[in-house]
């Protein structure tokens, strides 16, 4: 803890700033503050909802912090905000309560760390209005940023590196679920330009199935992209899945019989929209898109080994999040015209790509959970020519 405690010996000159995940429907999340709370480890009986309670009335925790940079060091920081806050509260009023929250806890951290770029985590984008409600109105306004670019960029590494690694012969399919969002349309946009010989099935609901034909259309991509509202139909049918959905997917209701061995789903989303157990009994693999900047002691590795807890967060400490690496290189590199404080394009992710590719940011071995993901197989070729027309 910061207040009264240890103070940071650098000032901050970025601080990424995270939700707790710790939910009454998934006690699992508890682990990633034990170090600095030790007494809500469940083995000591502490209930999820006691838990939420008591860091409700926290202020925001300093969880870890960075190599140091010219004299100063970026910071991980726990906003008072709990997992179940969204769903106890109507939408309405939970937006409100935790952009507050935010603004708050970003006023804090300038004030006491001196740090000026922000980075949101996990929920917190979506419920602060893609950062424009974590950002206080009048006086020198703070650069926040969504870290979707980083998303979008990593996402985009992980399938170029996984496409010809999965299981079987041939070209691979792609699908991308989620497809009329702007991450969705951003990877896929990205992907139908990295494959162009490929076939891909790009799916979202029935509502907005009109934008993803036109995003289609636009990157020319018809005679090779069925465009559907069935979720199963991409799981079933593409060895490579890219996951944009804000909904769950539950595959004993989607793919209830379905043998997905070799199958690999990239989960754009934190907290997980698929659960691991139900996708590895399946035989399939599923991987989060994650950055590394290498073992070496630098200003984009977390120092005393934090990896946001033991199976639900990193496998090494200098592995990164998207979101979490986009603040950091927009610190870093002093471009922070890059930070995005809308939906994200492919544009956008293209400029902090470029800045991740600069500091040294790459895809990570492939991982969830904190555990490493091994594809099995023979390689494929995904540069081979797909089926020139694809039923719609």
């Amino acid at each position: 803890m910061y207040e009264g405690r240890v103070a940071p010996d650098l000032p901050a000159d970025r601080v990424f700033v995270v939700p707790n995940l710790l939910s009454r429907h998934d006690p699992a999340r508890g682990p990633e503050i034990n170090h600095l709370l030790p007494l809500l480890d469940t083995r000591y009986g502490v209930s999820a909802s006691s838990g939420q309670h008591l860091i409700a009335a926290l202020p925001p925790l300093v969880m870890a912090s960075y190599g140091a940079h010219a004299g100063r060091r970026g910071l991980v920081l726990q906003a008072p905000v709990t997992a179940d806050l969204g769903t106890d509260l109507a939408p309405a009023a939970a937006a409100e309560r935790i952009s507050g929250i935010v603004r708050d806890t970003i006023a804090f951290a300038r004030k006491r760390l001196g740090a000026e770029v922000f980075g949101l985590g996990a929920t917190l984008p979506a419920w602060t209005r893609f950062g424009r409600d974590a950002i206080a109105v009048g006086g020198n306004v703070p650069v926040v940023t969504t870290g979707h670019g980083g998303t979008v960029h990593l996402i985009r590494e992980l399938t170029r590196r996984v496409a010809g690694e999965v299981p079987g012969g041939g070209p691979v399919r792609i699908g991308v679920i989620g497809a009329a969002g702007s991450i969705g349309t951003s990877i896929l946009t990205m992907l139908l330009a990295d494959f162009p010989g490929l076939a891909f099935v790009a799916c979202d609901r029935t509502t907005r199935l009109g934008r993803v034909d036109r995003v289609v259309r636009a990157a020319g991509a018809e005679g090779r992209t069925r465009v559907t509202d069935d979720a199963g139909e991409v799981l079933r049918t593409c060895p490579v899945t890219v996951s944009a959905s804000t909904e769950r997917l539950d595959l004993d209701a989607l793919v209830p019989d379905a043998d997905l061995t070799g199958h690999v789903l990239i989960d754009d989303s934190q907290p997980s929209r698929v659960d691991r157990d139900q996708w590895n009994k399946r035989g399939a693999r599923l991987l989060w898109p994650i950055g590394t900047s290498g073992p070496a002691d630098g200003p984009l590795n977390r120092r005393d080994g934090y990896r946001y807890g033991p199976g639900t967060g990193l496998l090494h400490s200098h592995d990164l999040w998207g979101c979490e690496a986009e603040a950091a290189v927009l610190a870093l590199s002093g471009d922070h015209g890059a930070a995005l404080t809308g939906p994200v394009t492919r544009g956008a992710a293209a400029r902090v790509g470029a800045l991740l590719d600069a500091a040294g940011v790459r895809a990570a071995a492939p991982q969830s959970h904190a555990r490493p993901t091994p594809l099995a197989g023979p390689r494929r070729a995904p540069d081979e020519a797909a089926p020139a027309a694809v039923a719609r």
